[in-house]
């Protein structure tokens, strides 16, 4: 598909005809489900992930594009940030062990902790970036995947057109 990506028909101004936009409004429409995305059970286990789920839920209520197609990826969206929220207290908990009198092993020990959070925390943050990024592309993408114009209906070529004209005449 060549050229800009499809926006929404009420947002498109100008050169489309109404057959066309009357296409476009439909395939729009098929695109919702008319379901809201729901919150798991493992979710409202979670303090902080049913937190951040009703955050999303309010800033998602006005797009029409989020819905039911999205829950699984918008409660593991939750779930990871409650996880991040785990490890960085764990990590402040370490470092505030640090700062006790400890001996060389018991500290070498803590850092060794401090070490495997923090690289548990980094992958971490690399999964929230990815399903912030689906949380954005896959309602983009289906607009996007809106075909600007309808179908053309396939239309016999001229030597097709007549070769049937004359096998119909005899």
């Amino acid at each position: 598909m060549g050229g800009r990506p499809s926006n929404l028909i009420d947002m498109t101004k100008g050169h489309r005809t109404n057959e066309e936009k009357e296409y476009r409004k439909a395939v729009e429409q098929s695109l919702y489900t008319g379901e809201s995305f729901e919150e798991s059970a493992q979710v409202k286990k979670s303090k902080i992930a049913h937190a951040e789920f009703k955050r999303l839920e309010r800033l998602y209520a006005k797009i029409a594009y989020v819905d039911a197609l999205d829950q699984q990826i918008i409660n593991r969206y939750c779930l990871e940030v409650a996880n991040t929220y785990r490890l960085q207290n764990t990590l402040s908990r370490l470092n505030g062990d640090l700062t006790k009198d400890l001996e060389f092993e018991d500290r070498l020990r803590i850092y060794d902790l401090i070490n495997k959070t923090m690289a548990a925390m980094n992958k971490n943050k690399e999964l929230l970036l990815k399903y912030e990024d689906r949380l954005f592309l896959n309602p983009s993408g289906r607009i996007r995947a809106i075909p600007k114009t309808p179908p053309k209906e396939e239309t016999a070529s001229g030597m097709a057109a007549f070769l049937q004209k004359r096998a119909e005449a005899k």
